[in-house]
């Protein structure tokens, strides 16, 4: 099955998206960009981690960093780290009325479960929301369901991960 990952703009309108796993050149970008989170550091190396920028289809630009972990024990893809460019951190723009991008974190979410079905996990994913606000929009919008383990983490199960990528079909587009 084949998927065209996307985010939206500003106005709303798809931005075509291509999920490629990140070299070190990428990584300095969040520290010439001043992301949030410097993806050089040294925890961010742990080799365990797959990561991946998110990108424009066309021009090329980061628009985000993802790690994703396999958790054999779980049968599901931990999502390890996320961050979104300075432009479309929520947090970076709260000022702001506008972020230059949005659904990055549905991005993120579903190509774990594509990575988690690859793996031959069912396509569920497990994670940490970063805010309440977060947390509680993983939980409505995505039907995440809690993890007793610690707050905001949450899991997706294999029929709703799937559910959620099927957004991203390239005949649903």
């Amino acid at each position: 099955m084949n998927y065209s990952f996307y985010v939206r703009n500003s106005s709303g309108a798809r931005v075509l998206v291509r999920i490629r796993p990140a070299t070190e050149a990428d990584f300095q970008l969040t520290v010439s960009e001043r992301w949030a989170s410097d993806w050089t550091a040294k925890e961010m190396q742990k080799p365990s981690l797959e990561k991946y920028v998110v990108e424009e289809k066309q021009g090329g630009k980061a628009i985000a960093f993802c790690a994703y972990e396999a958790k054999e024990q779980w049968l599901s893809v931990l999502i390890s780290y996320a961050e979104s460019e300075p432009d479309s951190h929520p947090r970076l723009v709260a000022k702001r009325t506008h972020r230059r991008y949005t659904e990055i974190g549905k991005v993120v979410i579903a190509y774990g479960v594509f990575l988690s079905l690859q793996k031959g996990f069912d396509g569920t994913v497990h994670f940490k929301a970063k805010t309440t606000e977060l947390y509680q929009h993983y939980k409505k919008d995505f039907g995440a369901l809690d993890l007793p383990s610690e707050p905001y983490a949450l899991i997706i199960f294999g029929e709703q991960g799937i559910r959620l990528l099927e957004d991203f079909k390239e005949d649903a587009i």
